[in-house]
């Protein structure tokens, strides 16, 4: 192999990919956001999701980008993480479709179907897409345009490739190289570090497809480099999801571990079982189609065996990755977190998301007028908002104009939570103005109730604002003892537990 084949290589390749994303950006264009919404309206029903996934992917051609799209709907909570696993899956299953259709570059004009020759189905594709584009009135024509076109280049690259390793089939080294990769944990990690570089799975095989016309390529090499390619493909997922919520990320490692997982448990299987009673097929040269054949019955074997275990592989992912009380989500927030900058790479579906967005905006506003009319009528206590400065951290107010407030207020009963409480310091917080505040606060109430929970017990903050004497009572969600107690006896401060627990 020459350094001329070697550029033809690098060069078929990149058409590839580029005609590869031109095709499916044109199909994604094409659909005008219906892949994107019949994957958001998606049911419970995991059967119908595999199936979904799989056809949502096989149009789109990019397993990688149907579950990117997944991860930013399960991030904005539009969709569950028990919805998004079959989908998930199925587009395992779907991305396996691109192999078949590089079959195609393979039909030779000396067949009986000369008419579909992949020579004779480039030109027409592009001949069609170049029309389309430069003469077609409507975006639709356009887009059609651009499938063609990207279909096109796709297959002028995959010949590309294959004629740059037609002469590998005499090199001996190459033929060494290759039987290496029959160790079937070599032939893994080669698959995924292909693919994890290339970051498509579609494009690891088409490789694989191509280097498969020298003939050199046997089944026992095919296998583990086409279970590999599904764990690599799952490097661009696990990319999309870094700053997503706790179930964002637990998509893109259902993603991974379905990789892993099916690759683990069909090679011990196949390779358990070939120990005992050796294949007859494991040295047969695959070609293109066999290559297609292999990766897609991988991919729909893998799923079957790991769909019984779908509520053990979420639990799994639910140990890994924590609920953290931050992420629980917040029907308030719905409306909002519609607006996930993930959606940005698909801009119709980005568009739909802000008209949904702004339409649950103007429906709250509505509702918050209804309710705001409602309350005018009705003879509710008048609500008094003191001014002054917010301190983020704790959500309240202070400063001057709190402080002239609260001249001309008598107050009652008077509710203050501290940030931390101790026998020798008090009662703390960590401002001055607010100190000062609560210490008006507490002079001019009648009686005074700290709310604190146990973590507050035993921290000491610069600025003291009361003494456990000008407390009535302490609230807490458990029971106290030791130095805290006892200072609060001397008082006379009354000590309410709720005994909550965690």
């Amino acid at each position: 192999m020459t350094i001329f084949n070697f550029l033809s290589l690098i060069g078929g390749l990149a058409l590839f990919l580029f005609g590869m994303n031109v095709m499916g950006s044109g199909l994604e264009k094409m659909g005008g956001g219906k892949f994107e919404s019949v994957l958001e309206k998606m049911t419970n029903n995991r059967i119908k999701g595999v199936l979904l996934g799989a056809g949502v992917t096989a149009v789109i051609q990019s397993s990688s980008a149907t579950s990117a799209m997944v991860v930013g709907f399960v991030n904005s909570g539009m969709m569950k993480l028990s919805q998004a696993i079959g989908i998930v899956l199925g587009a395992n299953i779907g991305t396996s479709v691109t192999g078949w259709i590089l079959c195609l570059s393979y039909i030779s004009s000396s067949d009986a179907l000369s008419l579909l020759s992949s020579a004779t189905i480039t030109a027409i594709a592009a001949i069609a897409g170049i029309l389309l584009r430069m003469l077609g009135k409507t975006s639709q024509k356009r887009h059609t345009g651009d499938i063609l076109l990207g279909f096109a280049v796709l297959m002028y690259g995959m010949n590309a490739m294959s004629g740059a390793v037609s002469p590998l089939r005499e090199s001996e080294d190459f033929l060494r190289l290759m039987t290496m990769f029959e160790n079937p944990i070599l032939g893994v990690l080669i698959g995924t570090l292909i693919t994890a570089v290339l970051q498509s799975n579609s494009a690891s095989v088409g490789i694989l497809q191509a280097l498969s016309v020298t003939g050199t390529i046997s089944f026992a090499t095919a296998f583990p480099m086409i279970m590999g390619m599904g764990i690599g493909a799952a490097v661009p997922v696990l990319v999309s999801a870094i700053g997503a919520n706790r179930d964002g990320r637990r998509t893109a490692l259902i993603y991974l571990f379905t990789g892993i997982f099916g690759t683990v448990i069909f090679s011990a299987l196949f390779y358990g079982v070939n120990a005992f009673s050796p294949f007859p097929f494991m040295e047969t040269a695959l070609g293109p189609v066999g290559i297609a054949m292999v990766n897609s019955l991988f991919r729909i074997g893998s799923i079957l065996i790991l769909f019984p275990f779908l509520r053990q592989l979420e639990a799994l992912t639910g140990k890994l990755i924590p609920e953290k009380t931050s992420e629980k989500y917040n029907e308030l927030t719905a409306g909002i977190e519609r607006l996930e900058e993930r959606f940005l790479v698909h801009p119709a579906l980005a568009i739909e998301q802000c008209r949904l967005t702004i339409n649950a905006m103007a429906m709250r506003s509505q509702d918050n007028l209804v309710a705001a009319l409602e309350l005018i009528k009705k003879k509710l206590p008048i609500v008094n908002l003191v001014g002054g400065m917010l301190n983020r951290d704790s959500i309240s107010v202070s400063g001057n104009n709190a402080t002239k407030f609260l001249a001309d207020i008598n107050i009652d009963v008077a509710f203050i939570v501290p940030s931390g409480a101790s026998a020798e310091t008090g009662f703390t917080c960590g401002n001055y103005a607010e100190c000062e505040f609560k210490r008006q606060v507490i002079e001019k109430a009648r009686r005074t109730i700290i709310l604190a929970d146990h973590s507050k017990f035993g921290r000491t903050l610069p600025y003291t604002f009361a003494e456990f004497g000008m407390v009535d009572t302490i609230i807490t969600d458990r029971a106290v003892s030791g130095d805290i107690a006892d200072a609060a006896k001397r008082a006379g401060t009354q000590i309410i537990a709720a005994d909550i627990g965690e």
